[in-house]
């Protein structure tokens, strides 16, 4: 954890709850630094510590843009544990929750594109619905264990080297 994270968390801890921030729609509090704090380890290649500090987020989180990120970092840190099913349902979930949204992240379309690759026989339904939605083409998803470029919440751009290994460019 970075220095700033550090100070962020004790001052997070300090507040104790979460709250709206100021009058740009932002919050500050521990579940906005459990946010930052997987995005993080979803960024440095950590899937298992990114779903620990997942569960330290509270319920119903603010701004719902950053916990909508947040849940795309979830189902990063699913797929890259080859948990396939379960990214699929935090995708589904978004869908349900914020559509419009969701159709304009690069993030969920390439989740999306590494769902597709990992499908081991025929696509499920819902994955082939999903990747209409998002107009993620099914005939040119790069084949298994071809690189393929994805942009975090934080823009940092990650090369990926096989279906599951990242290697940060």
């Amino acid at each position: 954890m970075t220095d700033a994270m550090r100070r962020a968390s004790a001052a997070a801890a300090r507040i104790e709850v979460d709250g709206p921030g100021n009058q740009q729609w932002s919050s500050f509090g521990p579940s906005v630094i459990a946010m930052r704090r997987t995005e993080m380890a979803v960024v440095t290649g950590d899937p298992v510590t990114a779903l620990r500090i997942a569960r330290q987020v509270a319920l119903p989180p603010r701004p719902a843009n950053t916990h909508h990120r947040f849940r795309l970092d979830m189902a990063s840190a699913l797929l890259e544990l080859r948990r396939q099913h379960e990214a699929l349902a935090v995708l589904l979930a978004l869908r349900r929750v914020a559509p419009n949204w969701l159709r304009h992240q690069r993030y969920a379309k390439s989740i999306t594109s590494s769902l597709l690759r990992s499908a081991k026989r025929t696509i499920p339904q819902e994955l082939r619905d999903l990747a209409d939605f998002l107009y993620v083409d099914l005939r040119t998803a790069p084949p298994r264990g071809s690189s393929q470029v994805i942009l975090t919440q934080s823009d940092t751009t990650c090369r990926w080297s096989g279906p599951w290994r990242r290697v940060h460019s």
